[in-house]
């Protein structure tokens, strides 16, 4: 999970989840993206990109499927449902 720095323990607003694939396209991890100015799909993928070293974003790209919004909340509720 990502985070953005100053989102409180309590945030229940929106939340994107990016599917992560390997450069040979088989599935690697989910990736959740919360925090108040990671508002929209283009936002959070663009903070996510960040973590990455420079000259790697084109690769990263392809790899991302999805991004999935929903409320950080109803994450957690189906979190605790496994």
């Amino acid at each position: 999970m990502f985070r953005e720095p100053g989102t409180p323990e309590d945030y229940n607003g929106p939340a994107h989840i990016i599917d992560h694939y390997h450069p040979n396209g088989k599935f690697d991890e989910h990736k959740l993206m919360i925090g108040k100015s990671w508002d929209t799909a283009e936002k959070a993928k663009a903070a996510y990109l960040e973590h990455y070293p420079a000259g790697q974003e084109k690769n990263i790209q392809k790899l991302l499927k999805r991004e999935l919004p929903l409320h950080y909340q109803l994450f957690e509720e189906i979190h605790k449902c496994k």
